[in-house]
């Protein structure tokens, strides 16, 4: 919910909530492949129609996300959605990086409330892309202070 307040609060008003399947991965870890491969299929089937450059998926839960752009590549049977999808998939952070690059969100958008934030990367986030992008975007807001956290 703090996520699409956020958003909102950005100027995305359009946020939408998919219902979906589950992504699979915690079948992943257990090395159970058709099952995962199961829910890597009807995510596919239920995004492929969905998701596209000016509507991504857009999430907060790293393992998650990167089952959608990664595992779902050699998962679903329907290999040019899944790729559609994995292509305008993204972490929140890498989404409002984005943004920020293009100039859509700025520090002016933000409180002006001193705060100190320690960060703390999630372990599959450090596995497969890093923190830096978090460190970034948490140090926006011109009065945050932040720190990783190990």
């Amino acid at each position: 919910m703090d996520a699409i307040q956020l958003l909102k609060a950005l100027n995305y008003y359009e946020v939408k909530l998919i219902n979906h399947a589950e992504s699979g991965r915690s079948f992943l870890s257990k090395g159970l492949l058709k099952q995962a491969k199961d829910f890597a299929n009807k995510n596919v089937e239920i995004f492929k129609n969905k998701v596209s450059e000016d509507t991504p998926l857009i999430g907060i839960e790293p393992s998650a996300i990167f089952t959608f752009k990664d595992e779902y590549l050699k998962l679903a049977d329907n290999k040019t959605s899944a790729e559609a999808i994995a292509k305008h998939t993204f972490l929140i952070e890498k989404f409002i990086q984005k943004e920020i690059d293009l100039g859509n969100i700025t520090s002016n958008q933000f409180t002006l409330e001193e705060k100190t934030i320690k960060f703390h990367g999630h372990c599959h986030q450090k596995a497969m892309s890093n923190q830096l992008l978090s460190f970034a975007v948490l140090n926006l807001p011109k009065k945050y202070k932040v720190t990783i956290y190990l």
